[in-house]
């Protein structure tokens, strides 16, 4: 069962001026949702209506010639009442559904995001979306996409640096043949395993890229990519498909009490800690700076951790941000580290 294809269904049990009994309907949920959920969002198909705004006819089709789907009567059912396939609508027709859609549940072009057909924009570029084991991956040819890098780009950096890559942490070995049965189709002609990177591999691995493209990359990837597969209900997804807007204000808070910080603030925090870090230390040409650095970095980090009861900085809390941002501009090194820090900058300056 696939969007755009028309399906005999049974839409028995309905109220007044509700599209019933036995009829053609127009399957109009993305494909991804017509996997995955026991429901599918449907339009019904008539022969006894008047032309109206939210109406669509299906001419050229497979259909009686005063067919018109009804997209102001959009629904979600159950599987079970599909029975046997009539057509699939051709593309002008399907763009003209779009555009009905759109006038009946009140969208604008924007609210309707290719992700929900398995498609993710990240800057300039689109990626199909990947899972493996219950991770969102990317492929190296993902990544010099996304990056726009030469083809092979992602390839060499990561052979190159394999040894520091930990397989079933941070990539997974898988033969063409699982590919294609999990994840999704593949040139026929791939003989050879295939790598398929995570959240943690992708960040190493794109340590070196640095110019502005990159940095905006690396956050779309990890906040609307590695870390948007939570999965939903077929409510949620219905909702989700057809850019239905609810109020979800109550489960939004409760999501947001427990989410940590995303990349773009841990790296605001990870430039704190180093400017504190470093004025604490008398700036990087200091004595102190080149002899113990290391050593205070840790403690600053150490305190964050403790303060915050968490066992990685960038665990805390997203609604404690500006309380982890305060408590790092006011960080001091302990007594004993002040001490050894002004000792350092002393032989400097007798030297």
């Amino acid at each position: 069962m696939k969007r755009g294809e028309v399906y005999w269904a049974d839409l028995s049990g309905y109220e007044g001026h509700e599209q019933g009994k036995k009829r053609p309907v127009l399957i109009i949920q993305n494909d991804i949702g017509n996997k995955n959920s026991c429901m599918t969002i449907i339009a019904p198909i008539t022969t006894q209506s008047r032309d109206f705004v939210t109406h669509v006819y299906c001419r050229k089709q497979s259909l009686d010639y005063r067919s018109q789907v009804l997209l102001e009567q959009i629904r979600a059912i159950d599987k079970r009442r599909i029975e046997s396939y009539v057509c699939t609508l051709n593309p002008d027709v399907m763009a003209e559904v779009d555009e009905k859609i759109k006038i009946s549940l009140a969208l604008n072009k924007e609210e309707r995001v290719a992700g929900m057909t398995g498609l993710v924009k990240i800057g300039r570029k689109t990626i199909s979306a990947k899972e493996y084991k219950g991770k969102r991956i990317v492929t190296f040819k993902d990544i010099d996409a996304v990056h726009e890098r030469p083809d092979g780009t992602a390839r060499k950096r990561f052979s190159y640096n394999k040894d520091h890559f930990i397989e079933g942490v941070d990539f997974f070995k898988i033969t063409p043949s699982e590919f294609r049965t999990v994840i999704g189709d593949m040139d026929l002609r791939q003989q050879n395993d295939v790598t398929l990177v995570t959240e943690s591999g992708y960040l190493m691995l794109v340590k070196s890229f640095t110019d502005d493209l990159a940095w905006m990359v690396q956050r779309q990837l990890v906040d609307s990519y590695f870390r948007a597969n939570r999965r939903m209900t077929p409510e949620e997804m219905m909702r989700v498909q057809l850019g239905m807007i609810d109020c979800h204000e109550e489960r939004i808070s409760k999501l947001e009490n427990t989410m940590n910080i995303d990349y773009g603030q841990q790296r605001v925090l990870e430039k704190e800690v180093a400017a504190v870090v470093i004025e604490s230390l008398g700036g990087k040409e200091s004595n102190a700076y080149h002899e113990i650095a290391k050593k205070v970095f840790s403690e600053c980090n150490r305190d964050v951790k403790d303060y915050f009861h968490v066992n990685s900085r960038n665990n805390i809390p997203r609604l404690r941000f500006d309380d982890a941002v305060d408590y790092i501009r006011n960080w001091i090194p302990c007594s004993n580290t002040r001490m050894r820090i002004k000792e350092c900058n002393a032989q400097m300056s007798i030297s």
